[in-house]
């Protein structure tokens, strides 16, 4: 074979790829003499061809070398180096193409099949090999390039048009990003430095904010990656959070990975980057991208809360959700009245009568997604809140049921001319939904 031993390397032009070439292994000979030698996976028996490309720019390069060998003739190898010359070799990998040892079917090798960032002006060295010097036959290289997305690196991130009526929905793939994080120094949020990833940013408005991420990954192909990220620039990012999107590592179903989800309160201003990817470089495929700006409920702060006004006859019903509210108590010296402080809730508000006032309150939260919260305070102004008590509508977290939370249910004497002011919630931030509130009134 021309392309025997290193020196011979056949050159893949890489600015015409697709490239596919072909050849017969079975008159190759041995490319090592020594252990001692860096043989990346192979052994001193086996016989292979060589291939070199230096590339002309950074980019994803896919490999797929497939050998005729049959049943159980040992695997394919195919090796990639890099290295100025042949006396200069590293290995980066060996991946193999599994051969048919245990069904001994007249079936060819798997495909041995690679996908790596391509250095601009580095040259690779690929050997296509057999596992024994008995895997011989014909063979494939095909060798292929993926587009680089428009938003491959945080500079180029997609702005998110925000609208409190629709939906901003992006579909797109991974396949064909690059690493962004070579200064292993820097944040990763949470993602192996190696990922591929492509960025999206959003302006915060003070209203929440729903980010749900779909990559179409199968089976036990890693998880999605999900990355927030606020800061000034891409060069000051900090890592707000990072949300997996599971596999399904353990049921090795042909399901596509699970929907990464968060929702948060994008502060006034303030820039918002979210990085999509997966959990290791393979983890790469097509995405959707959903970001949803929740409206901000007409009672989301206590000086905006709804006043009741309930007859002995006609009790007060109201219907709303949490989902939009706006966390009330930043300042963590407040009277939080038994929720959490960064928790979402709507305001209300009743004039004592000298009655007893009875309230119901039901959050369409359903399974463990934490207790409904319903906080009763006093005070003559929202700045002068005391909490009176707090009553909770507990969740099914034991069973798991598609179940709501139970109704939380409190009555007490509202005294004359004393102003009560209820706050409707939920035990975490996530702990939103639709709810029903209704409030009715007795006589002693």
């Amino acid at each position: 074979s021309g392309n025997d031993k290193c020196v011979n390397a056949k050159v893949i032009d890489d600015t015409e790829l697709p490239a596919l070439r072909s050849g017969n292994t079975a008159y190759a000979t041995p490319d090592f003499i020594s252990e001692l030698e860096d043989l990346c996976g192979v052994s001193l028996a086996s016989k292979g061809v060589w291939y070199k490309f230096t590339s002309t720019k950074r980019r994803i390069i896919r490999l797929e070398y497939k050998l005729y060998s049959y049943a159980d003739n040992g695997n394919s190898e195919l090796s990639v180096f890099t290295g100025t010359s042949c006396d200069a070799l590293v290995c980066v990998t060996n991946v193999e193409g599994a051969d048919h040892n245990y069904d001994y079917h007249e079936t060819s090798n798997e495909v041995a099949i690679h996908e790596f960032l391509a250095v601009q002006d580095q040259t690779y060295w690929l050997l296509l090999t057999g596992e024994r010097d008995t895997t011989v036959g014909n063979y494939e290289l095909n060798m292929t390039e993926y587009s680089i997305p428009s938003n491959d690196s945080c500079e180029k991130s997609k702005v998110i048009k925000q609208s409190t009526t629709a939906s901003f929905i992006s579909q797109g793939k991974t396949i064909g990003a690059t690493p962004d994080f070579t200064d292993l120094s820097l944040d990763t949020c949470g993602v192996d430095w190696y990922t591929r990833g492509v960025w999206y940013k959003i302006q915060g408005q003070d209203k929440i904010v729903r980010l749900e991420y779909k990559l179409y990954s199968y089976a036990a192909n890693g998880d999605s990656e999900l990355s927030v990220f606020t800061g000034s620039s891409c060069d000051a990012l900090v890592c707000a959070t990072n949300v997996e999107g599971a596999d399904h590592r353990y049921d090795y179903y042909e399901t596509s990975n699970e929907v990464a989800i968060h929702e948060f309160l994008a502060v006034q201003d303030q820039t918002y980057w979210f990085r999509l990817s997966g959990e290791r470089f393979d983890t790469a495929a097509d995405y959707d991208f959903k970001v949803t700006t929740h409206p901000k409920p007409i009672n989301d702060e206590c000086a905006a809360a709804t006043l009741i006004e309930p007859t002995i006859t006609a009790p007060f019903i109201s219907k709303g959700k949490t989902i939009g509210a706006t966390p009330d108590f930043t300042d963590l010296s407040l009277d939080t009245c038994g929720v959490d402080w960064y928790t979402r809730g709507v305001w209300y508000k009743i004039q004592g009568q000298d009655k007893i006032v009875r309230l119901e309150y039901k959050l369409y939260s359903y399974a463990a997604n934490g207790d409904s919260e319903l906080s009763v305070f006093t005070g003559s102004s929202c700045d002068a809140l005391v909490c009176a008590t707090n009553v909770e509508g507990a969740d099914h977290r034991y069973d798991y049921y598609e179940t709501s939370n139970e109704l939380a249910i409190h009555e007490f004497l509202a005294v004359h001319n004393e102003t009560y002011w209820f706050r409707l919630s939920g035990e975490r931030f996530d702990t939103a939904a639709e709810y029903d509130f209704n409030v009715s009134i007795s006589v002693l």
